[in-house]
């Protein structure tokens, strides 16, 4: 009764910036009621909390007036919508926008820096997260200053959170006007050496990065998950307080070093097959208190940071460039992780990456990648067939070639090992040099080079047969059969 009754005493106010509002029959002063957060005044930094504003509807045009006090919290979305709609009308094209201030649906038009965080190893920690929860808010694209913004920063924390932001969904070295300058020139020449590699790393995963953002704007899954999201069953109550690792969407796992001086660091992993995304080996967890989930002790060198891909899935990968335009022309791998059933499954989106609305208006390609393969790997397949071909590189004056798979590496096929392969693409026999099998890693690498992955407007169909190399005895006879590289992007 008593909200309902303030409610509409609320209706009736008319309010303007020289009155006080009437709340319960008690007077109000908006810019200082009971309750303040920080004990600062609400207009700090701000605007007036009695400043009017015209609310008018979308449809009808009316406009109603409404305090300041009311409307704060959502100001920062309104602000983020009027930028991003009148540079869509200005630029006539996408536009990317980051914003301090967010509102639930601020995700739909803008991303996130989390705010004047500190160049400390505390900071660092925090932001991972900060970075799963505004994932989980709807705000994907998020990140935090990378280095710390107050404060200076160290050669150490420079380093590591270069390596963690990395994999930011949205990555930006920043830092105040009144610190020593900390981007990665600064720095000496080791260090360059180490966040040069993490920030290749990133160029490397754009495709598989720019497909999972695909997925958050269709579904609103985030991009930097927690593990929980991931595992199943009993593991997501085991994994639900691990905020020091976090997933890349669903194939990859983050595990970071962040605390000074460590020269290894301690990650939990739940039920999957996991291998190093750089090397390809396995991972084997260890039982972590007769439970579940495996902890297991990473090597993590001031020049490393662990990154894991999960079996079950396929990530497709570019070379690294100066900038992501030129890496976009660049040949393609494909990282085939075997799970316990020999299988793995993964999708690359594409388009222009400028044009506005490409999904609603089909101008997009979408591959379904799918690996498969008998018990130990000793025989399988991949295929890449496009469900949807509305772009066509080819015809995009950035890219204007086809794209092509220089690379297939199939993780977690020991059952190769002591066993000689041979394989078709395209009908043709791979070249000897061409098919290796690492056994130190139980990886098969296929160089393709010139499979391509197809074109829209016309499909091609790449297909590849990994078979028994002859003049072996049954025993000794192993490969994989059947593979397709193609159809359309």
């Amino acid at each position: 009764g008593q909200c309902s009754n303030l409610e509409n005493e609320r209706q009736r106010m008319v309010y303007a910036p020289w009155k006080l509002r009437k709340r319960g029959g008690a007077k109000l002063n908006p810019s200082n009621p009971p309750y303040l957060p920080g004990g600062q005044r609400l207009e700090e930094k701000t605007i007036s909390m009695d400043a009017v504003h015209a609310v008018c509807g979308e449809n009808d045009g009316k406009c109603r007036k409404v305090p300041h006090y009311d409307v704060h919290n959502v100001y920062a979305f309104v602000q983020s919508k009027t930028t991003a709609d009148a540079m869509k009308v200005i630029r006539k094209e996408r536009t990317q926008l980051v914003s301090r201030g967010t509102f639930p649906g601020s995700g739909h038009v803008t991303g996130h820096w989390l705010g004047d965080n500190k160049s400390e190893w505390e900071d660092l920690r925090a932001s991972l997260s900060g970075m799963l929860a505004m994932g989980v808010l709807g705000i994907p694209f998020v990140g935090a200053d990378i280095c710390g913004f107050a404060g200076e920063t160290t050669r150490e924390l420079c380093i590591r959170w270069m390596q963690v932001g990395a994999f930011y969904p949205f990555s930006r070295n920043h830092n105040t006007i009144d610190a020593r300058p900390q981007d990665p020139t600064v720095w000496d020449e080791e260090a360059q050496s180490y966040m040069r590699a993490a920030l290749e790393t990133r160029y490397q995963l754009l495709p598989y990065l720019y497909t999972c953002f695909h997925a958050a704007h269709q579904s609103g899954v985030p991009v930097a998950r927690a593990l929980m999201m991931e595992a199943e069953g009993e593991e997501r109550l085991e994994v639900a307080a691990v905020d020091q690792q976090f997933m890349l969407g669903p194939a990859l796992i983050v595990t970071p070093v962040l605390h000074p001086g460590a020269s290894n660091v301690t990650g939990t992993f739940f039920s999957a097959r996991w291998f190093q995304l750089e090397t390809g080996a396995p991972l084997a967890p260890q039982p972590w208190e007769g439970r579940v989930p495996g902890r297991v002790m990473l090597q993590a060198g001031l020049g490393d940071v662990p990154v894991h891909v999960r079996g079950g899935h396929v990530v497709a990968m570019q070379r690294s460039a100066m900038t992501s335009v030129d890496a976009r022309k660049t040949p393609m791998t494909l990282v085939v992780a075997m799970d316990q059933s020999g299988k793995a499954r993964g999708e690359l989106f594409m388009d222009d990456g400028v044009t506005i609305d490409t999904v609603q208006k089909g101008e997009y390609t979408l591959i379904s990648m799918v690996g498969s393969a008998d018990v130990g790997g000793a025989k399988g397949n991949v295929s890449c067939d496009a469900r949807e071909r509305g772009y066509d590189p080819t015809l995009d004056a950035k890219v204007g070639q086809e794209v092509v798979v220089e690379l297939v590496r199939i993780l977690g096929v020991e059952g190769l090992k002591g066993k000689a392969v041979k394989a078709k693409v395209n009908g043709k026999e791979l070249a000897e040099a061409a098919v290796k099998f690492v056994e130190t890693a139980c990886e098969l690498r296929l160089e393709l080079m010139s499979a391509g992955l197809a074109r829209a407007a016309q499909p091609a169909e790449a297909e590849g047969e990994w078979v028994h190399r002859s003049g072996r005895s049954e025993a000794e006879r192993g490969g994989w059969v059947e593979a397709r590289t193609g159809t359309a992007v």
